[in-house]
C-alpha cells in the first residue's frame, strides 16, 4: 500500500472515530445527567434558550467530549498514518478547534469562561499530547 493511500485511510478512520467518540460521550451524558426539562438535545435554539440552566457538570461533559474526540482522532491518525504524523495530528486538533469555534458562535449564550477553556485547552494541546504518545519512537 502506498504511503499516500495509507495516510488517506488513516485520516478517514480518525475522522469517523473522533466524531463517534465526541457524539458518543454526549449521547451517554443524556442518560447519566438530568438536563433542563425544555432542553432538546441537538437543537441549537433549545440550547441557547436553556444554557443558563446548565450546571458545571453539563459543561464538563461537553469539554470531555471535545477533548476525547480530538485525542482519539489525533492518536489514531498518528498510529495509522505512514508519514507526516505531527502535521496530521495538529491538523485534527485544528479541525476540531474550528468546529468548536463555529459551535461557540452558534451558541452565543455560552458562558465566556467555558468558551475560553474549551478553545484553548480541548483541541491543540490534546492533539499535541496524542502525537507525543502515539508517534513512532526514533531508533537510537
Amino acid at each position: 500500500m502506498t504511503p499516500i493511500l495509507k495516510n488517506i485511510i488513516a485520516i478517514i478512520i480518525a475522522i469517523v472515530l473522533g466524531f463517534a467518540i465526541n457524539m458518543g460521550v454526549l449521547m451517554i451524558s443524556i442518560n447519566l445527567l438530568t438536563y433542563p426539562d425544555n432542553f432538546i438535545f441537538g437543537d441549537t435554539d433549545s440550547l441557547n434558550e436553556n444554557i443558563h440552566l446548565f450546571e458545571f457538570r453539563h459543561f464538563f461533559v461537553v469539554y470531555l467530549a471535545h477533548t476525547l474526540g480530538t485525542f482519539i482522532s489525533a492518536f489514531t491518525v498518528v498510529k495509522l498514518a505512514a508519514s507526516r504524523h505531527f502535521i496530521l495530528a495538529i491538523s485534527f486538533g485544528t479541525l476540531f478547534l474550528m468546529l468548536g469555534l463555529i459551535m461557540s458562535l452558534q451558541i452565543p449564550q455560552s458562558p465566556t469562561w467555558f468558551v475560553i477553556i474549551d478553545l484553548i485547552f480541548a483541541y491543540l494541546p490534546v492533539a499535541w499530547l496524542a502525537y507525543r504518545l502515539a508517534a513512532p519512537k526514533p531508533e537510537d
